[in-house]
């Protein structure tokens, strides 16, 4: 489904708030209140950004390709601002016979189409913990916003597509035997794309275990083999249950900016296919300030405005995946609108910054 993503490299692909153009009726803001969110942000000081000792050396594309092939497999990359180099860090061990891999950088995206499955080298599930930052994740037409303490499963013998917008990101991967886990699912069941939320039970579960797994030093054979057991069928029970499409964080509702965050979420959630959607008008139905909602925000790492487009894209990319499979037979424009976007070329442009190709040329690359 990714094959397309062989694009020539060095093209400018980075979506910031920056992209809500000035005046845009599809940035859903008025001037006021854009210029607020386009304020600069002290979060992301290096000191911040760069969490990880030696994730901030800049290195070329394919030398930090190269860390990752030998790692993880082989995977695409592309360059945030049209760059060929990237801040990152590629660190690998093995605990209790499972590969752990932690994976940080300000990439735009890198992916795996079929060409890169090809080259071989790796047959595993991948169990991605998101740890900062955060990543858009999409196998089997399936996407999720991975927000810090959320988890995904993601097949390394599928197409597979993980888009982190030039931010810094970071990701602990968890490499497990493929053939082990899908030997014990319902015959037929499809895995990839899977994804639990933070608050979710079975992810403190999975969560605790990779962790034990990770604190282990010279730990007794048993103890280990145990402890893979262990994850292995908290993996299989992911794997089971039904697909998740809304992200709930129910155990953060003591503090006022999480209850802000909460309630400016949903309220996005639900309306953003409105095209005259405004920001500060949420702001006000909700009773909340500007600087309640952007403080809220700055808890993700990103901004209302950000979430916004978002949400936008996601909803479009995931209708233009029914084109393709042929579930849906519209126009691209009438996909737009019905996103919440009134600007089809400010649409193809956000589009083609987020995932490196226009909506047209997006279908042209899987359906070729």
């Amino acid at each position: 489904m990714f094959d397309h993503l062989r694009r020539a490299k060095g093209r400018s692909t980075e979506m910031t708030p920056s992209l809500e153009r000035k005046g845009s009726p599809a940035s859903g803001l008025d001037a006021k209140s854009k210029a607020h969110d386009m304020l600069p942000d002290r979060r992301h000081s290096d000191v911040k950004r760069w969490p990880v000792s030696g994730a901030d050396r800049m290195e070329q594309l394919d030398d930090f390709g190269a860390k990752l092939r030998d790692a993880c497999g082989a995977f695409a990359l592309l360059g945030a601002r049209g760059r060929n180099a990237v801040g990152g860090k590629v660190f690998g061990e093995s605990k209790a016979g499972i590969r752990l891999v932690e994976i940080c950088s300000n990439l735009q995206q890198f992916s795996r189409s079929r060409r890169e499955i090809s080259l071989g080298g790796h047959d595993d599930l991948f169990l991605i913990l998101q740890e900062d930052g955060n990543a858009l994740i999409s196998q089997h037409e399936a996407s999720h916003w991975l927000q810090p303490g959320d988890l995904a499963l993601i097949d390394s013998m599928e197409p597979s597509e993980f888009t982190f917008f030039g931010e810094f990101s970071r990701q602990r991967f968890a490499l497990l035997p493929r053939a082990s886990v899908l030997a014990r699912l319902p015959h037929g069941k499809v895995v990839g794309g899977n994804f639990l939320p933070a608050a979710d039970p079975a992810n403190t579960a999975i969560s605790a275990v990779l962790q034990k797994i990770r604190l282990l030093v010279d730990p007794d054979p048993e103890i280990g083999a145990f402890l893979g057991d262990a994850l292995l069928a908290l993996v299989r029970v992911m794997a089971c249950e039904a697909p998740r499409s809304q992200q709930t964080h129910k155990g953060k509702e003591a503090s006022g900016t999480d209850h802000a965050l909460s309630m400016s979420r949903q309220y996005i959630d639900n309306g953003y296919r409105d095209s005259n959607f405004k920001i500060r008008e949420m702001a006000e139905t909700l009773r909340l300030s500007m600087r309640q909602v952007q403080r809220s925000f700055a808890a993700l790492e990103t901004t209302p405005t950000k979430y916004l487009l978002i949400k936008r894209l996601e909803h479009a990319r995931k209708e233009i995946d029914q084109m393709i499979a042929g579930r849906r037979s519209d126009l691209i424009s009438t996909i737009a609108f019905e996103a919440g976007f009134s600007d089809l070329s400010y649409f193809q442009r956000t589009f083609r910054r987020a995932f490196g190709n226009t909506p047209r040329e997006y279908i042209r690359g899987i359906a070729g």
